[in-house]
This record gives C-alpha cells, structure tokens and sequence, in this order.
C-alpha cells in the first residue's frame, strides 16, 4: 500500500534498495549495473515537497506512472510495490549496460512493469497516451533536444519530477551566470569526458525552458546550494530538483483509457471492442463537444449493412452516428459537463469475432494522438 507521505515512502525506499542490491548480487550478471544510487533521489524529494504535496498519493495513484531513462528500473520496481502501474523507458545505445540491467531485474522479480526501449534523441513517442506522473531524473543535460523531449513530456503526464545539473559560472569561474537565462554547451571531453553530456543550464535558463515547454514549477530546491557549480568539472557538481506540473492540462482535459482497448500497434494505433471506455478528467459544468476519429476496416464491415456507433456520456445516451461503408468517420456530440470528472462509454453495433489467427475482439481502430482533440468546450 502507498504511504501517505513522502517521508515514509523514502524510507520504504531505502529498505527497497537493500533488497534490490541482493537481488543484484544473486544474478551474477556478466554486465555492469548502473553505478549510480537512483532510490536516493527519494530523499531529494523529501526535501523538495511542500504543504499538501508531500502526499504523493492524488499524483501517483491514478497511473500510470513513467520512469523515463530509467537506468536499470531500480526507481520503476520500487513503485510497482507501493501499488503503482508503472511504464519504464530508457534506449540501450546510452545506457550503462544496454538495458540488460533492466530486463533482468524484471525476469527477477517477476515484475509486471512495461520496460520499453525510446531514443529520446529521435522523433520518439512515449508508450502511453497519459501518465499521472513522470519521473525524469538525472537525464536532461544528457539530451541533444531538450525543448522537444519537455514539450513532449507535457503534452502526456500531469506531474514531472525533474533533476538536472546546473551551473552558476563559467568554467573558468570568472563570469557568473547564475542570474541569466542560458546554458552551456559541454564538449565531448569536458565532464567526465562522457560524449552524452549536452546542455547545462544556469538556474534561470532551466526556469526558462521549463516555463517555455509549459511546465508550471511548484517545488524547486537546489543541491549543494552554496557550491561554485560550473558545466564541466565533476568536483562542481550542483544539482536541482523541480516538482513541475504541465499547463497543458490545465486547458485540455485528462483522457484516460478504460476497457475496450487492445495494445498500441505500430506506435500508432489501437483496436477497440466493440464496447471500449475512456475516462475525461479536468472538466467543469459546461457544455462541451465531443469529436472522436476513427477508421472503420472493412473486414469489420463485410457487407451487413451499415454499422453504428453510440455513446453515453455520464448515462446520457449520445448518437448513433450511422455508417453505411468502411472508411474514416467522427463522431461527434454535445452534452453538458456537470461533474469534474466524465465517463464515456462508446459501443459499435458489429465488431470481428475472436478466432484461430486473432484471439481479440475487434471493432474499430482509433489513433492515441487523435484523442487530445476528443473532448473541447463551446
């Protein structure tokens, strides 16, 4: 169960670690392990959360939760024990041991959470539509498109843990930055002589792409707040630590999948059932509109005449929106917010029955993307 304070999850979390380092030791892996004590940054946190926020329960219990660039999952299969649902990304290319770490870990313990492989340098796409909130931990300088990798972020999680080193001089210590909004471009040879490193930021510069990326900070502390941080010197080393929640949501409603929904496939669409669900979270007494795309495959069709889709919006019937071919439709509708949070229920009248080359039931296919579009106000 997940405590209710940030002070007795930290301390759930060391006990975690030691567990976890004898696990480590038990496999005799051939590989390195990730030097670094990712749990501790739990103690980080319980430093940087104020007020109310120091019950992480409302952040991380509706999930699910990401640990992005997750390093061996250490931090991914502490959270799956306090009850989170919990998605684990990294890209073997940078990763101490190409993510084997991670995966074996997982044999392990038997452990139900989704290790994905993402290249956070590339085009990349999270693996969920939406997550509660992310963990984004020591990774940030280490990336070559900071701004597209924050935006992303945003657009997909409701809260983000976020720490990154930062530097309040030069590296020769002669011109203070500290007071301005920049950052650093560090040399293949520079810190640790670790070709991964990219950008450090000064405190204002990462303030600043927070805020450009639509990150609202709420909790903000630095580590080894007195010392003379510069990019490149190891022994310089000065850290912050941001709890930051996405302004995104504060003007797009949370939409989170239900049931009805089969995998993501080709990183681009899911098949629904013919019953499938999906919950809308952030919304007021208002009236709003509801445009959902989707493709109707023929398979489905199959000549039986035209096929509907019906709604029903927090038990208010919506539709049906009759289709008389396979090919791409909207469903469209208006209805009246009364409650904070809405649930819908779509049902199509024809679906593909299970059988001997597909075990699932399949009626429509819909792409995560379109869904940010699903609900707006009028």
């Amino acid at each position: 169960m997940m405590p209710g304070d940030i002070s007795a999850l930290a301390r759930q979390g060391l006990q975690f670690r030691d567990k976890l380092a004898g696990t480590k030791a038990g496999l005799a892996a051939d590989f390195p392990w990730y030097p670094y004590d990712s749990l501790a940054n739990l103690l980080h946190l319980e430093k940087l959360l104020s007020a109310s926020r120091r019950d992480l329960r409302p952040m991380l219990g509706a999930g699910p939760v990401l640990d992005l660039c997750c390093g061996d999952g250490d931090l991914a299969y502490f959270l799956e024990t306090v009850g989170c649902r919990v998605h684990a990304a990294d890209w073997p290319m940078t990763n101490r041991n190409f993510m084997q770490g991670a995966k074996a870990l997982r044999r392990a313990l038997r452990s139900g959470v989704e290790v994905y492989e993402r290249d956070l340098d590339a085009q990349f796409r999270l693996p969920g539509p939406h997550y509660s909130t992310a963990f984004f931990l020591g990774a940030l300088y280490h990336l070559k498109n900071p701004y597209f990798v924050l935006e992303r972020v945003a657009h997909q999680a409701r809260y983000c843990f976020l720490s990154t080193r930062v530097a309040r001089l030069t590296p020769d210590h002669l011109v203070s930055i500290e007071r301005y909004p920049l950052a650093y471009l560090v040399g293949p040879d520079d810190l640790n002589a670790d070709d991964t490193n990219y950008w450090i930021f000064s405190e204002r510069g990462l303030r600043q792409i927070l805020a450009r990326t639509g990150w609202q900070v709420l909790d903000f502390i630095l580590v080894n707040p007195d010392c003379d941080s510069d990019p490149v010197h190891a022994e310089n080393d000065q850290r912050a630590f941001c709890l930051l929640r996405s302004a995104y949501f504060d003007s797009h409603p949370l939409i989170l999948l239900r049931e009805g929904w089969h995998e993501l496939e080709e990183h681009v669409w899911r098949w629904t059932e013919a019953r499938f669900a999906l919950r809308v979270e952030g919304i007021g007494a208002r009236r709003y509109a509801i445009s959902l795309p989707f493709v109707l495959p023929e398979a489905v069709f199959a000549g039986t005449g035209p096929i509907t889709l019906s709604a029903r919006a927090g038990g208010v019937s919506l539709g049906p929106l009759a289709c008389p071919a396979p090919g791409e439709y909207h469903f469209q509708a208006e209805f009246e917010g009364s409650a904070s949070a809405l649930d819908l229920v779509f049902t199509a009248s024809a679906a593909l029955k299970p059988d001997s080359g597909d075990t699932r039931e399949r009626a429509l296919i819909v792409k995560p993307d379109d869904l940010r579009g699903l609900i707006s106000p009028i």
